[in-house]
């Protein structure tokens, strides 16, 4: 593999030996954490493209042990799941909208007329008719986000509650592990060029590719003992026992809680559009300690943490540890302070 910035980000994977074994159907390779190697299926080896794109998933989860990220999972570990199906129709609805609403406001305002054009045009024309017409109207990048913002589209009308999405077996609940998502998010990412990746954060392609029907709401997180965690609810109820937070850390909490719930404010980011947070997420943001780790991002947003989402609220990031059951950061140097967050 020759990725020389990779290597020099990550110098210990130079060192990972990448093996071929035949393996189960439908598993195309695997990173094992305990061995410190990567396998790839015997099988696909026929299809380089593949193999390239297993290989870039395998070093993703090597990269998540070493930076101690949440990791990758494997069906193996579902095999017992919940009874019944849950729905998650709302959710990817969510995730397509905010899909097309990305593409098509990357547009210029002419490139936008001509893809509603082209939109009204597409049902009258044979595929073979509608082709050529892209083919002499667009330039291949365009091509590409026509067919992305199409796909979202015609994703968007097929959803409905008589055939919904839901989440069911083994591999679905594998496929929304966030170790999992961030691996697939990098395969999204390779087959992009490089002015595309540097344009495009992180959390917005995750809008495309495998991550676009697995909504965050239903995303699990595997501890280091291989327990799975709802992203949304278990890290939070864990977050809020009195175990967890200090007297004082609560009683931030509380307040905040006194001064907004009930009030128009209520679980609403600053330019008034319902936050994406949850709710105990909604009120940490708002406690004077979280402030005074990433800066005051509602009166001095200036001068405060830039990671933010699209309503300038702070963005939701994840890091796993093998080391878990802390509420506290001790800040490195001249003082020794730690923090509630």
């Amino acid at each position: 593999m020759d990725a020389p910035e990779l290597f020099d980000a990550y110098p210990d994977l130079a060192n990972i030996p990448v093996s071929i074994k035949e393996m189960e159907d439908n598993v195309h390779g695997g990173y094992s954490p305990l061995r410190n190697d990567i396998t790839i299926n015997i099988k696909y080896l026929n299809n380089l493209k593949g193999v390239r794109v297993s290989l870039i998933h395998e070093v993703q989860h090597a990269i998540q042990e070493i930076e101690g990220f949440a990791k990758g999972a494997s069906p193996f570990y579902f095999r017992t799941t919940p009874d019944g199906k849950i729905d998650i129709n709302p959710y990817v609805r969510k995730n397509l909208q905010r899909r097309e609403k990305l593409i098509f406001d990357s547009l210029t305002p002419e490139l936008q007329k001509q893809f509603r054009s082209l939109k009204r045009k597409e049902s009258s024309l044979s595929t073979e008719e509608f082709s050529k017409l892209l083919e002499n109207s667009l330039s291949d990048d365009d091509k590409r986000r026509y067919s992305e913002w199409r796909e979202a589209q015609n994703k968007l009308a097929g959803l409905n509650s008589n055939n919904p999405i839901t989440l069911e077996d083994d591999y679905d609940f594998y496929s929304h592990t966030a170790g999992e998502l961030e691996a697939f998010n990098t395969e999204t990412r390779l087959n992009w060029g490089e002015k595309r990746r540097r344009n495009t954060p992180l959390n917005e392609s995750e809008f495309f590719g495998e991550c676009v029907d697995k909504p965050q709401e239903y995303r699990l997180v595997m501890d280091r003992a291989g327990r799975a965690y709802r992203q949304a609810e278990s890290y939070n109820q864990q977050a809020i026992d009195a175990n967890n937070l200090s007297p004082e850390g609560r009683r931030q909490l509380e307040d905040v809680q006194k001064q907004y719930q009930g009030s128009s404010e209520w679980m609403k980011a600053p330019n008034g559009k319902k936050t994406n947070l949850t709710e105990l997420q909604w009120l940490q943001v708002r406690t004077p300690n979280f402030k005074a780790w990433v800066g005051d991002w509602e009166n001095d947003p200036e001068h405060a943490s830039k990671v933010v989402d699209e309503n300038g609220e702070p963005l939701v990031v994840y890091h796993g540890t093998s080391h878990g059951g802390f509420s506290t950061f001790k800040v490195s140097g001249s003082t020794n302070q730690t923090r509630d967050t």
